[in-house]
């Protein structure tokens, strides 16, 4: 698929970073996916962040990016961040899902200040990424899925409209989370941040 193609669909939802997650895969019916790795094939773009997207201001209904943004520096995350509000219609939705540096599994990762992970190059916590958003100019932001860690481990999970874009990684998607680890089914989740223009 060209950007032509993405720009005359009636509907634009961009799967960033999305790889092999595009229609009309289950749970991503009408997604586009949009990656440097895309083939092209299908509901895929290839596209190089964080060059602009080849989509009309104000065009894009949602975007989603999960399991992409901690592989980019904050800087580059910024620019994405900018890049998603610029093509999103007014009223348009990003929904953010990136490893939570607050999960109590990440405590050694949260005391040194980096992920441990060698493919990951930033890391995110409710208020990172919140402040990250704002400062692009989203005008609402909601927290849907996080951790919190003082004074002590807590989870929130708000009801989400899985519509608005899939996340694997969470309480009820994610098979981790039926096997027997530590934290149980909250072993494999998310930070989960929907951002509105």
């Amino acid at each position: 698929m060209e950007w032509k193609e993405v720009r005359e669909l009636d509907d634009i939802k961009l799967n960033i970073g999305g790889r092999r997650d595009h229609c009309p895969k289950r749970h991503y019916e009408g997604w586009v996916a949009v990656d440097r790795r895309s083939n092209g094939a299908g509901y895929s773009v290839r596209h190089n962040f964080p060059n602009k997207m080849g989509v009309e201001d104000a065009s894009t209904d949602a975007i989603l990016s999960e399991h992409f943004l901690e592989h980019v520096t904050l800087g580059n995350a910024h620019l994405i961040f900018c890049e998603c509000l610029r093509a999103l219609k007014q009223g348009g939705k990003l929904r953010v899902a990136v490893p939570d540096i607050n999960h109590p599994r990440n405590e050694a990762d949260r005391k040194k200040g980096r992920d441990s992970s060698p493919y990951h190059k930033s890391i995110y916590s409710l208020d990172s990424l919140t402040g990250m958003l704002a400062v692009a100019g989203f005008r609402i932001i909601e927290p849907m899925s996080f951790w919190l860690y003082k004074p002590e481990y807590k989870h929130t999970h708000r009801r989400i409209d899985w519509n608005d874009g899939w996340v694997r990684r969470t309480v009820g998607h994610d098979r981790r989370n039926r096997q027997r680890r530590p934290f149980g089914k909250l072993w494999a989740t998310r930070l989960i941040v929907d951002a509105i223009k």
